[in-house]
């Protein structure tokens, strides 16, 4: 049994010495300028400006953006001036949201920036149990 695994053992040991690939001069050369600070350095300023060329050209595609608020809830006192001059506080609660979304395009020609933008706003105000909505087109 010991002997088994002793042969197991150096057959694993023999097998893994032997596996190394021999590597040329050449080999060593071309592996020297690929792990070089330069090659690195290179290589690094090349991606850097192909990103900067992929953000050039993405200025020139049409962007839309969406935004919006999540409706706003206060609820607060004011002051009213009463003809006697006392000043009387009321409740108020009220409500306050909008969306929109606009697109906008460069124009090469000119330079300039041709946009197109809409927006939707609701009040509610609760105390009189009002509603009004404003557009932009």
């Amino acid at each position: 049994m010991k002997y088994l695994i002793t042969l197991l053992v150096l057959s694993k040991v023999y097998a893994f010495a032997f596996s190394q690939s021999a590597i040329t001069l050449p080999g060593y050369i071309a592996l020297a300028k690929e792990n070089s600070p330069q090659s690195k350095l290179a290589h690094t300023q090349k991606e850097i400006s192909l990103y900067r060329y992929q953000s050039f050209e993405s200025d020139f595609r049409p962007q839309i953006t969406f935004y919006g608020n999540v409706p706003a809830y206060s609820k607060d006192f004011f002051d009213v001036r009463q003809p006697h001059g006392t000043i009387k506080f009321l409740p108020r609660k009220q409500n306050f949201s909008n969306i929109g979304f606009s697109l906008s395009q460069q124009v090469l020609a000119t330079g300039g920036l041709l946009s197109l933008r809409t927006d939707l706003s609701r009040f509610d105000d609760f105390s009189l149990r009002s509603k009004s909505f404003a557009s932009l087109i």
